[in-house]
């Protein structure tokens, strides 16, 4: 919890108007979630949430409608699931940390791996 605040009567206007932009810093947040949303589920995105969250189904919709972020429970629940690895790069996106692009390229080197290896099984 914050610790509590104490201001002058002069100074009280100064202090609100600093919150407030906090405050809009902050709600902009919210605009990260809902084409991660989308990209899940085009058509039903509050559906494919509620179904890998387990979330109730209301508070998806108003997550994909950007009202309000999700709270860590329900994204760590995502990156569990079927759909994780896009969640992850998603949230990853434009990160140039050397160990996420070595990540990145172990991912691509494994799936080039097994598309030899299929191919050789098939004897192509």
């Amino acid at each position: 919890m914050g610790e509590a605040l104490r201001v002058s009567h002069e100074n009280a206007s100064e202090v609100v108007a600093a919150t407030c932009t906090e405050f809009t810093i902050i709600a902009g947040s919210c605009k990260w979630f809902p084409p991660l949303a989308k990209l899940l589920s085009k058509n039903k995105p509050a559906s494919a949430l509620h179904y890998l969250t387990q979330e109730p189904e209301r508070t998806c919709y108003a997550w994909v409608q950007g009202k309000f972020d999700p709270p860590a429970r329900a994204f760590l629940k995502l990156l569990h699931s079927e759909a994780g690895w896009l969640v992850l790069e998603y949230v990853m996106r434009g990160c140039t940390q050397r160990w996420w692009l070595d990540v990145l390229r172990a991912r691509r080197c494994a799936a080039a791996y097994e598309q030899e290896r299929e191919q050789f099984d098939l004897g192509v």
